[in-house]
């Protein structure tokens, strides 16, 4: 029966007498030596089936374990497989056999192929280190959390950075702790085949929202459930839906102003009509006259607020024409003031170039710049105003284009 099982056995087993002399010898010891029948074998030493470099070496071992009675267990050694022809990593392990007196009389040894392994060990390995490779260098934050205890378990850089917790603080964690938001919506139920999605949002240093889309699902490893988080920054995409929500509300509010644009220029049109028959009917030299005229500026004025809502119902883009900014510069000037204790002093270049702008913007930023000075002057003043011709040179302190420019100075 002994016998039986031994040579049924894939691990090589034979014993030795006290002088290294093989006494049994099972069939896979005999294959890998090249041998046919086992009984072959007997009464010879390594010496006689080896080369004598890997014989020397394995009666080194015998004689140790002959002599000292001690065991040699699970040692790594190279055997040369003379039937396949090639080297195999085996562990070998050598122990003394006793008599009835206590003397050792023998050994048995043991030879175990762990070539494959030793191959498998390194797949594994290498395996890993692909892995820890794509989970470190992943654009996505990833984490491996516990389902029962829910700590985490594992965190790479791009998670850390994303959760503003350092690497070595992160792990062991309460998922809870890390971020509120983090909690899954079915922790306690037995789930297998589902994903959760939703968006968590974090504080940058510099106070700016980092918003994070989070999925979740859950795996097993080695018997234990996990959930595994995969992080993924949209800052970008959010704001681009903000900013194409807050384009589309300008585009509502674009239409609603060119309607009201159009109904409001309507109006005027009226009322500039009924100044001029008004005018016709009244008599040369009447002080209505003067009123008349006033009126008619005032509405011409806000012909220009309409056309600034047309300008921004087609998105803010300029209305460009050649005008004299003289006329415009002192038609604004003197309506800004017009009722206050502030009076306008001009000093405009007579040859002043002709631009070409936006007339409605432009009248409306010198209205603002009026009205400024105005206010800062509440007892009264004078607001002096000058426009002069100015060539701008190349490599300007003003970063702009080089060529002719109008210089217009408003100082209270």
């Amino acid at each position: 029966m002994l016998r039986t099982l031994i040579d049924n056995l894939p691990d090589s087993i034979y014993f030795k007498d006290d002088q290294a002399r093989f006494v049994i010898v099972n069939k896979e010891l005999a294959r890998r030596v090249g041998i046919h029948n086992p009984d072959d074998l007997l009464g010879k030493t390594d010496m006689d089936i080896h080369p004598s470099n890997l014989a020397e070496l394995y009666m080194d071992d015998d004689h140790y374990v002959l002599k000292t009675g001690e065991a040699i267990i699970n040692k790594e050694s190279l055997v040369f497989d003379q039937t396949e022809q090639k080297v195999m990593l085996t562990l070998i392990s050598k122990i003394p056999l006793h008599n009835e007196q206590g003397h050792i009389v023998g050994l048995v040894g043991m030879g175990r192929n762990i070539m494959n392994v030793r191959r498998a060990e390194q797949q594994l390995k290498e395996s890993e280190q692909r892995f820890r490779a794509i989970f470190d260098h992943s654009n996505d934050g990833i984490l491996l959390v516990d389902a029962i205890s829910k700590h985490i378990h594992l965190a790479n850089m791009q998670a850390c950075n994303m959760l503003k917790i350092p690497s070595d603080a992160i792990i062991n964690q309460h998922i809870q702790q890390v971020h509120s938001g983090l909690l899954c919506p079915t922790w306690d139920k037995n789930i297998t085949d589902q994903q959760f999605e939703h968006q968590i949002q974090v504080r940058k240093p510099d106070g700016l929202p980092l918003y994070i889309d989070v999925r979740i699902f859950n795996i097993e490893l080695l018997s234990k459930r996990f959930f595994v988080y995969t992080l993924r920054d949209i800052t970008k995409q959010k704001i681009m839906e903000e900013e194409l929500l807050r384009s589309q509300k300008l585009e509502s509010l674009g239409v609603l102003a060119g309607g009201i644009a159009h109904d409001f220029n309507n109006i005027l049109t009226g009322i500039v009509s009924n100044l001029s028959l008004a005018r016709l009917n009244i008599d040369e030299g009447d002080d209505l006259h003067e009123l008349i005229d006033d009126a008619e500026k005032a509405a011409f004025r806000a012909t220009g607020l309409t056309q600034q809502l047309l300008t921004f119902s087609k998105g803010g883009a300029p209305i460009k024409k050649v005008v004299n900014l003289s006329k415009t510069i002192m038609d604004t000037a003197n309506f800004a003031v017009s009722g206050s204790k502030v009076r306008c002093e001009y000093n405009l270049a007579t040859d002043l170039w002709y631009t070409e702008v936006d007339e409605g913007q432009i009248s409306q930023v010198i209205h603002n710049m009026i009205i400024n000075a105005e206010q800062a002057m509440p007892t009264g003043g004078i607001i002096h105003i000058s426009a002069t011709n100015l060539n701008i040179p190349a490599h300007n302190r003003l970063l702009l284009p080089p060529g002719p420019y109008v210089n217009i100075t408003i100082r209270d």
